[in-house]
């Protein structure tokens, strides 16, 4: 296994030089599988990418290579609509600048009140994997 916390292995050429030895390869978005790292890839049986899309995979040479293809578009759906919800909470309480007033050795504690959510309304554009989510934890928040 290589974790590649670097991001080198985003380029092609410096995938390719890797790839030979894996059985496997898990990707994000930025990691690009082109035809030279397929040309590398001898024991390679599968591309697998962590979230929706595979636009960064040339999926018509894997197939020629006999190579599988696939993606995990709810993967990270949880993790994001809760990481919006918790960024509405975060902005209706005044907690960044709450935060930042307090670094700077300051206690505002009345300038930082804050708004309930409760009874809002939340506009979400576009209810796909991640807005339905969003939705579905709004409402148990009321």
């Amino acid at each position: 296994m290589v974790v590649d916390n670097d991001k080198a292995a985003n380029d092609p050429k410096v995938l390719a030089t890797l790839i030979g030895e894996f059985d496997g390869l898990g990707i994000r978005s930025g990691t690009k599988v082109t035809g030279p790292v397929f040309e590398k890839a001898g024991k390679l049986k599968v591309v697998a990418r962590a979230g929706i899309g595979v636009d960064n995979v040339d999926v018509n040479e894997a197939t020629n290579c006999g190579i599988v293809v696939m993606n995990a578009p709810e993967g990270n759906t949880l993790t994001t609509a809760e990481h919006a919800i918790s960024m509405m909470l975060s902005l209706a309480r005044n907690i960044p600048q709450a935060t930042a007033s307090m670094r700077a050795g300051q206690w505002e504690k009345k300038a930082f009140m804050g708004v309930e959510i409760g009874g809002k309304t939340l506009g979400i554009i576009g209810l796909g994997h991640i807005g339905r989510v969003v939705a579905s934890r709004a409402q148990g928040l009321g």
